[in-house]
């Protein structure tokens, strides 16, 4: 009285429900014992949502849902526009231990691994690792600023001394002055420049700067 069972003795044998457009919109496959949706299932050991025959097979370590389709195929997740839309990795010790999420509030992208964003792509495609802010007020190794056209490593904190304070920073850049570009811009604290290597082949510290190769200064 709790529960309709069918096929309660585990028969080789198919259940199939119709819609309007396809004769096979639920198919419960007795011998392949797989749920499918849109088609007969005959791959993995769970879900099978198939529009078209692929060709292709699943393995056993990734096979308890399958999406194929002969052509373009892929999973939507839909979500209100000042919330978040997340895939987690979890175990019996977190639940949300990787995580790839999309914020729709900022349109920013972050991946996540040991429970901590490692990751973060902005709207405007600045690329962050280890760090999720780029205005340099956080700790980090690398970020790539689109919009500047930076390529920063090693970031500075927002400490001026001891064991938190920067010692080097490399920026690729484009400098506003003459539209040459900054190959190697090496910083210390406070963001001041000590050696810098520029697209011409010119090269400049704090005391000195030569631009050609029979320097004695480079000798």
């Amino acid at each position: 009285d709790t529960a309709v069972v069918v096929n309660e003795d585990s028969d080789d044998v198919d259940f199939r429900v119709e819609s309007n457009g396809n004769a096979n919109m639920l198919f419960v496959s007795g011998g392949n014992d797989v749920v499918g949706i849109g088609n007969e299932g005959d791959l993995g050991v769970g879900l099978h949502v198939k529009s078209a025959d692929s060709g292709a097979s699943v393995s056993g370590d990734a096979d308890e849902a399958v999406f194929e389709a002969s052509g373009h195929g892929g999973i939507t997740l839909l979500n209100g526009t000042s919330h978040e839309g997340s895939i987690n990795f979890g175990d019996s010790g977190d639940n949300d231990i990787g995580r790839l999420s999309y914020d729709h509030s900022a349109n920013a992208m972050f991946l996540t691994t040991n429970a901590s964003i490692r990751t973060k792509i902005d709207s405007d495609g600045t690329f962050m690792i280890n760090r999720t802010s780029n205005n340099g007020s956080y700790p980090g190794l690398f970020s790539v600023n689109r919009s500047t056209n930076a390529i920063t490593a090693l970031v500075e904190n927002t400490a001026t001394s001891g064991i938190g304070a920067s010692i080097f920073k490399v920026i690729g850049s484009q400098n506003t002055i003459n539209s040459s570009y900054n190959l190697i811009d090496g910083h210390n604290v406070g963001n001041n420049y000590r050696f810098l290597v520029r697209d011409s082949g010119n090269v400049q510290n704090t005391n000195n700067s030569y631009g050609s190769v029979s320097d004695e200064r480079v000798k």
